[in-house]
């Protein structure tokens, strides 16, 4: 009985470990997601003051939709990803693995991220687009 015991420990020892080291990428993926908004957006707010006489900054707006929802995506991207950490390795403590549902939580984390990445990369061909024969 006790070796079953033992093995049923190592098992949830080994995905509690392998828990952590996908959150630790996921939440470190995220920050970059937040860091490139956020960079992307203090660019185009200080090329403002530059906005009347530079005719090459019109339809600088669209870049600071972009990067503004873009970051606003991964704020809630990051938050979706502290509820599905906290649903999985709750799991651990509270010992309720048939009701617990982190595939749940791994979509609704999932959703903002992806956004806030598709909006980054429409910042940035939008850029391409329109500065490339500067």
């Amino acid at each position: 009985m006790s070796e079953i015991r033992e093995l049923l420990q190592t098992g949830i020892d080994q995905e509690r470990q392998y828990a952590k080291e996908h959150f630790d990428v996921e939440f470190k993926a995220v920050g970059y997601l937040l860091a490139a908004n956020a960079a992307g957006l203090a660019g185009c707010i200080t090329l403002l003051k530059d906005y009347a006489t530079a005719p090459q900054l019109k339809g600088i707006g669209i870049f600071i939709c972009l990067f503004g929802l873009g970051f606003i995506f991964a704020v809630v991207g990051f938050i979706a990803i502290t509820f599905h950490r906290q649903a999985w390795l709750g799991m651990f403590l509270d010992g309720r693995f048939a009701e617990a549902n982190p595939m749940l939580y791994a979509l609704v984390a999932l959703v903002p991220n992806l956004l806030s990445c598709l909006l980054l990369c429409g910042a940035i061909a939008l850029m391409i687009g329109r500065f490339a024969w500067l």
